[in-house]
């Protein structure tokens, strides 16, 4: 049983963390590429 609920609580962590990462990569692309398509350079 405990065994079971660590391994939720991992999975539980392991989730949340992406789900971190996918708004933070949210909000990096949707104020950076108006930057990266006004700038001539690239």
């Amino acid at each position: 049983m405990t065994r079971i609920n660590e391994f939720y609580l991992h999975v539980f962590i392991v989730l949340n963390t992406f789900r971190k990462l996918i708004t933070l990569y949210c909000c990096v692309k949707s104020f950076y590429f108006p930057l990266i398509k006004s700038s001539p350079m690239i």
